[in-house]
């Protein structure tokens, strides 16, 4: 069977706070990965 990956492309959003990230998280890729297992890093 294949495995899936499900992620965003990023997780440092200010606007996720409250709504996916708990309210005061200072560690968001912490808490990320916690729910998604990929993410999308564009450093251009």
């Amino acid at each position: 069977m294949a495995e899936l990956y499900v992620g965003t492309s990023g997780w440092s959003y200010n606007e996720w706070s409250g709504v996916f990230y708990p309210s005061g998280n200072t560690n968001k890729l912490s808490y990320y990965s916690k729910v998604f297992n990929t993410v999308e890093v564009d450093s251009t």
